[in-house]
C-alpha cells in the first residue's frame, strides 16, 4: 500500500515538472486549500485530460482490429469527437447505422414542471415521487430511472420498457479541473 502511494506520488511529481507533448491532448493540474487556520491542507491533483494517449498504447496499438457499439459515438453525424476522445487511429473505417426505432412515432419527449433544483435533494426527491406518483401507471410495462450510470445504456426490447424518467442528466461539473483544461 505505502509502495502504491510513493508511485502515485512520483506520478504527481512527474506531471508537474515536465511539459505536455504537443501531440496529447494536454494535462490539467490544479490546487486545493483545505480546511481553515492550522489545520489548512494543501492538495495537488492532475490528470490528463482524455486517455486517447492511454487507450493508445495499451489498447489500439496491441490489437488487430476492434468493434465499438454505442448509441453516441457520433456528433453532427460524425466520429470525430469520438476520435478526438478515443485515440482511435486516424484510418480507422467508421460505419454509422441508423436505429430502426421510429422515434418520432413512438417517443414523447416530457419536461415537468419542477420548481424544486436537485441540489435541494430532499424537496426535489419528494417532488420527483409525487410526479411519478401522478402520471406513471406502473400497471403498465415498465419503468426506468436514469442515473449517472445511465450514459452506459440498456436495452430492453419490446414492451419490457415503456418509460424513462431522467432525473438529471449527468453532466460534468463545470468547475471540474479536467473539463476545464478541456474546453481552453
Amino acid at each position: 500500500m505505502v509502495l502504491g502511494r510513493l508511485k502515485q506520488f512520483v506520478e504527481l511529481w512527474r506531471l508537474y515538472s515536465n511539459i505536455d507533448d504537443q501531440n496529447f491532448p494536454p494535462n490539467a493540474r490544479w490546487l486545493l486549500i483545505a480546511g481553515q487556520g492550522m489545520e489548512q491542507d494543501i492538495e495537488l491533483g492532475g490528470s490528463p485530460i482524455l486517455a486517447t494517449h492511454t487507450l493508445q498504447k495499451r489498447l489500439w496499438d496491441k490489437c488487430f482490429g476492434a468493434i465499438v457499439i454505442s448509441a453516441t459515438l457520433t456528433a453532427l453525424n460524425q466520429f470525430n469527437r469520438f476520435n478526438t476522445h478515443s485515440g482511435v487511429p486516424r484510418e480507422s473505417e467508421y460505419l454509422r447505422i441508423l436505429s430502426p426505432f421510429d422515434f418520432q412515432n413512438n417517443g414523447l419527449l416530457v419536461v415537468p414542471n419542477i420548481e424544486n433544483e436537485p441540489n435541494h435533494f430532499e424537496q426535489h426527491t419528494a417532488e420527483i415521487v409525487k410526479y411519478l406518483n401522478k402520471n406513471v401507471n406502473t400497471a403498465k410495462g415498465s419503468l426506468l430511472l436514469g442515473l449517472a450510470s445511465f450514459a452506459e445504456g440498456v436495452d430492453l426490447p419490446g414492451d419490457y420498457l415503456t418509460c424513462i424518467f431522467i432525473v438529471k442528466i449527468p453532466f460534468s461539473v463545470p468547475d471540474n479541473p479536467v473539463e476545464t483544461t478541456l474546453a481552453e
